[in-house]
């Protein structure tokens, strides 16, 4: 099913890149800069790509243990805290030059943007914050009485950095469906442009380098 997705996606764009969620399967986590990369299709988790020149993507999949009112409601999968925490690490260290062993980090220099596409959004964005009665859904009418909390507080920890809020144009994830719309933390804007399965959603994010 996830390859079927991604050729009717590919069919659309001359360059697909994809961050896997917490739902695909396991082989697209296979090492880093993961399975299933194509000619015209790019995994972008844990590696760095090219868009433009003194633009890169940067990419991380699954998912965060996600909370309401403090107990957990869905794990992370498939990487366990300590992965995640560490390969944000990795990606830090090597925007500040220090090479990125374990990952394919590497690529982006002092100067460059950086446009993030992690699977799982942030801790703290609005945009990770499930609110919707029902948390596929958030057409549907209805309101939690507590709302679970699904970001990432090692990404968080991440933008929180001042290299980071200098030189990260915006993160856009998915992950969670009712989340959709836009968030900020600092000066980043945070974006999540919701499901096209739930819901039909989907965005359009326009760069423009200022002269």
């Amino acid at each position: 099913a996830a390859q079927r997705v991604l050729d009717g996606l590919g069919s659309l764009a001359p360059r697909l890149v994809f961050s896997p969620g917490n739902h695909d399967p396991p082989r697209f986590f296979s090492g880093f800069g993961g399975g299933n990369s194509s000619a015209s299709t790019s995994n972008a988790h844990a590696r760095s790509l090219s868009l433009a020149p003194g633009l890169w993507l940067a990419g991380w999949g699954g998912s965060a243990t996600a909370t309401e009112e403090g107990v957990p409601v869905w794990p992370g999968w498939p990487l366990s805290e300590d992965e995640n925490a560490a390969g944000y690490a990795q990606l830090q260290r090597a925007l500040r030059g220090g090479g990125s062993a374990g990952a394919s980090f590497d690529g982006p220099g002092p100067g460059d943007s950086l446009l993030l596409l992690p699977h799982c959004g942030p801790a703290g964005a609005g945009t990770t914050v499930v609110t919707a009665a029902d948390p596929n859904n958030p057409s549907s009418p209805g309101m939690r009485r507590a709302p679970i909390l699904s970001g990432s507080h090692h990404l968080s920890a991440l933008l929180d950095s001042r290299l980071l809020q200098r030189q990260c144009v915006a993160v856009v994830h998915g992950h969670t469906h009712a989340g959709v719309g836009l968030s900020s933390l600092g000066r980043v804007p945070v974006i999540n442009p919701g499901s096209l399965r739930f819901g039909r959603r989907f965005g359009l994010l326009t760069l423009r380098r200022e002269p």
